[in-house]
């Protein structure tokens, strides 16, 4: 059986006014420059530690982590629910689940992931699902999409990774598994250069359905 993983934010749900919202509140909160809303828009996707190290390096580690801190204090509370679904998002999903195993992949605290997905009644549509622990010492996402492909005794030549920006195609080419780029989330056309994209969440799931259809090579 064909298993499809996703990445979360940027692939599955537009996340971003929270996640905008969370860094807003964390800078303030300590008194510090906010930066520009574009700029903060533009690098969401990486871990948080790492993205607040781009966003502020002129920082120090301690600095870094009371943002950190901050961020998580908001977007834990109200943050998390600031957040759309993709148009046709859980059409493509549901008809996925008939042809498939899913799984999510992500960089966002899975207890949050977990919760957002029992509120809108998604979480029995997946089978596999690995986030980040709200400890700040996570593997990273090609790791853990990698572990969980051997853990689970998945066939690699049936998987394929679902992302909006380099990481996740980098996660997949780690794990040695095919993957789709969708350019209606976080990252740039630039970013999914020489890999197979979506413009759109009808065209992914166009080429989903292909992929499912497709005969196993074992």
């Amino acid at each position: 059986m064909k298993t499809i993983f996703f990445d979360f934010d940027g692939t599955i749900a537009d996340t971003s006014c929270g996640i905008v919202k969370g860094y807003q509140f964390a800078y303030s909160s300590l008194g510090l420059p906010v930066p520009d809303e574009e700029f903060l828009r533009k690098n969401i996707g990486p871990p948080l530690k790492e993205t607040l190290r781009l966003l502020t390096s002129q920082y120090d580690e301690d600095t870094i982590d009371k943002l950190a801190v901050e961020y998580r204090k908001y977007f834990s509370a109200t943050g998390l629910f600031e957040m759309d679904f993709y148009e046709g998002i859980f059409d493509l999903l549901k008809a996925m689940k008939e042809k498939a195993k899913l799984g999510i992949v992500s960089s966002k605290p899975q207890p949050f992931i977990i919760e957002i997905l029992e509120r809108n009644g998604l979480s029995e549509l997946f089978t596999y699902i690995t986030g980040v622990s709200l400890e700040f010492n996570n593997k990273s996402k090609k790791v853990r999409l990698d572990e969980m492909i051997a853990d689970n005794n998945l066939d690699r030549s049936d998987c394929i990774m679902i992302g909006d920006r380099r990481e996740d195609a980098e996660s997949a080419s780690y794990a040695r598994i095919r993957f789709i780029g969708v350019l209606y989330g976080f990252g740039s056309r630039t970013e999914m250069e020489g890999c197979d994209t979506a413009e759109d969440v009808t065209s992914l799931r166009n080429l989903l359905e292909v992929f499912c259809d497709e005969e196993s090579l074992h």
